[in-house]
């Protein structure tokens, strides 16, 4: 969460883009990578709640007993109760860009983030006409990918076979988030 009058009185755009530019290797996180070194010693650290992450979503026994006396004893607490404020869509899948591959860790986390982002996303005024013509750009592509993997499926043997029966499974989840259905 940024204060954006206090960043503009402070002329930060400048010093971010300056310390941007004085880095002769890019950095892996650009974003999140440059304010850090610029407001270093500056920023005040959330709650869990408030950072959100999937990657923390499975907890076991030895998770938990690390984790105690920490700010993060909560997490899974947290986690359960669905009580996070913020959800923190980590790595590079996003629900408004088509996922990798499927059946990897990608194809997961993009259906994951999707079903809480796109009917969030789509309840806000300022964007409801944009995300309504992402989504539905999206779903006739989806629906010919489909026919055409089902077309091939009637060829298919073995795990040929299995494979385009779990990528046209994968695809209907894909198309009933992007429809506002549960997938």
């Amino acid at each position: 969460m940024l204060d954006l009058d206090q960043m503009r009185r402070r002329n930060l755009e400048h010093r971010l883009l300056q310390q941007l530019r004085s880095r002769p290797e890019p950095f892996p996180y650009p974003d999140q990578d440059i304010l850090n070194i610029a407001l270093h010693g500056d920023m005040t650290t959330l709650p869990p709640e408030w950072n959100f992450q999937f990657l923390s979503w499975t907890w076991d026994e030895e998770k938990t007993r690390l984790l105690r006396g920490t700010e993060f004893e909560n997490v899974p607490s947290i986690s359960c109760g669905r009580s996070w404020k913020l959800l923190h869509m980590v790595g590079p899948e996003k629900p408004w860009r088509l996922p990798d591959t499927p059946g990897t860790m990608g194809q997961f986390h993009w259906i994951l983030y999707s079903f809480f982002w796109w009917p969030e996303a789509k309840r806000l005024p300022a964007f409801r006409e944009e995300l309504d013509a992402i989504s539905q750009g999206l779903a006739p592509l989806l629906q010919r990918h489909i026919r055409g993997q089902q077309w091939k499926l009637f060829f298919s043997r073995g795990h040929i076979f299995r494979k385009r029966r779990d990528k046209i499974r994968w695809l209907k989840k894909l198309l009933s988030i992007l429809d506002g259905r549960k997938p």
